[in-house]
């Protein structure tokens, strides 16, 4: 092969690995902006088996948890530890 071919072959293989790489950054830009919109709003249960934390959470945790996120719902359930 020429010097030449050899170049543009180089070039050519260059080009499609650019192209390539363009392509995976937009699959995963696009994946991580799909998922962090799923996962934006729900609901969280946090169980515990220190029913003494009932009222810490209630009165104080949780109220300012759910101000910073309003979208999010989380409720604490105390169980008796067996």
């Amino acid at each position: 092969m020429e010097l030449k071919q050899r170049l543009i072959k180089v070039r050519n293989h260059q080009c499609i690995r650019t192209v390539l790489n363009r392509i995976s950054l937009l699959i995963l830009c696009s994946f991580i902006l799909t998922t962090s919109t799923l996962v934006q709003a729900g609901s969280l249960r946090i169980d515990s088996w220190r029913n003494d934390d009932q009222t810490l959470w209630n009165t104080r945790i949780l109220p300012v948890f759910h101000a910073a996120h309003p979208d999010i719902h989380v409720t604490f359930v105390g169980v008796n530890p067996t």
